[in-house]
């Protein structure tokens, strides 16, 4: 079951960031900070929620959300910035 549901997030992650891509230069940037902390949010739950992962799984999705969260830090500086 483990790897259905791998496959099944990864491509809709695909989709999502296709979407992104299109709509990239309509989104506000604190609309994405917070889509991107929450992101960062629901993945670090996941993580702990959910038993199967392995070590590397569980690293990569740590490294992941901290990623997400230091994207969204810096947007939000960017948008502070904008006048």
């Amino acid at each position: 079951m483990g790897k259905p549901l791998i496959i099944a997030f990864g491509v809709a992650l695909i989709g999502v960031g296709v979407v992104l891509w299109l709509l990239a230069g309509t989104i506000d940037l604190r609309t994405l900070a917070a889509a991107n902390l929450g992101t960062a949010a629901l993945a670090v739950a996941w993580c702990l929620s959910a038993s199967g992962f392995s070590q590397a799984g569980r690293a990569l999705t740590a490294v992941t959300a901290a990623a997400l969260t230091l994207l969204a830090v810096a947007q939000l500086r960017a948008a502070a910035a904008r006048p």
